[in-house]
């Protein structure tokens, strides 16, 4: 079965494509594992932690090339050996969700514990488990407001009215908590708006507008805890916008703009936009008059 399959058969739940992914790449993340766990037994437990995440987030891989499923799995289970490194201890073996595995996996016959030593035959049932049981320990996100900073050039089509573009960088962070632990995850994008704004007040250097625009974003950098994703596709979104500008010279302002944005596209990583496609911003930037 080739790897772009066995995605789409895991992420449908099919446990016999989760027994070929796991016998496929088991002994390669193990070894991943090894380098920065502190013995045999913590890389052991980390690489199980690491295939109950994958297989709880492989609906959200995208296939880019051959080599791209193994690499994917790579940033997860790094991920889990990192944060693992960092702190010194031993990971969530003694956690509710491996407690209520082993229960289950005993009461249908099949029995583990965490002094035996891994392999696909004796652990995939365990991860398995602790997938099945506890689907709601795996993950949970708290998410900063995006901050955006923009350079942007406005030409007046009236007295009170004008049209603006530029570049924008937007930065966004959350916090994802699980039973593996706590990783920072941080995007950064670049976006070309297209905006048209009314006046509606001016006093000496101060001014206040309303506006809307679209506009479109690329993410250029994205790290889960200390590992770099990928976010290939563009982010498309409808804003709309008040501010207040205090202009610095004869064509030059300094804005502070609160939006509201609704994005059409989401990230494939969970973000303040996936979970509020509706939300809200704050833009500051420098804007020149042409």
């Amino acid at each position: 079965m080739d790897e772009q399959e066995l995605a789409r058969r895991c992420a449908r739940g099919d446990n016999a494509a989760r027994r070929e992914l796991y016998e496929t790449y088991d002994s390669r993340l193990l070894a991943l594992c090894r380098r920065y766990a502190v013995d045999a037994a913590e890389a052991e437990d980390l690489m199980q932690d690491a295939f109950v995440k994958i297989f709880r987030i492989i609906g959200r891989f995208r296939w880019m090339h051959p080599g791209s499923l193994y690499s994917w799995m790579a940033r997860v289970t790094l991920n889990q050996a990192f944060d693992s490194a960092r702190k010194r201890k031993r990971l969530a073996l003694q956690s509710a969700p491996f407690i209520a595995a082993m229960a289950y996996l005993n009461a249908n016959g099949t029995s583990i514990s965490p002094g035996v030593k891994s392999n696909a035959s004796n652990t995939l049932p365990f991860v398995l488990a602790a997938n099945t049981l506890y689907p709601e320990a795996v993950n949970h996100y708290t998410h900063d407001l995006p901050l955006t900073l923009g350079l942007s050039v406005r030409l007046d089509l009236s007295p009170r009215i004008g049209v603006e573009s530029g570049l924008e960088y937007a930065y966004l962070h959350s916090v994802e908590e699980s039973v593996a632990g706590r990783l920072d995850q941080r995007l950064h994008f670049i976006g070309i708006p297209l905006r048209a704004d009314v006046s509606l007040w001016k006093w000496q250097r101060f001014g206040l507008y309303l506006g809307m625009g679209v506009k479109m974003e690329k993410c250029v950098s994205a790290t889960l805890g200390r590992i770099s994703c990928e976010e290939p596709r563009l982010q498309w979104s409808a804003e709309a916008f008040g501010g207040i500008q205090y202009r610095i010279g004869s064509r030059a302002q300094l804005y502070f703009q609160p939006e509201l944005s609704y994005y059409f596209t989401r990230t494939d990583l969970v973000t303040y936009r996936t979970e509020h496609p509706l939300g809200v911003s704050l833009h500051v930037g420098l804007r020149f008059d042409l």
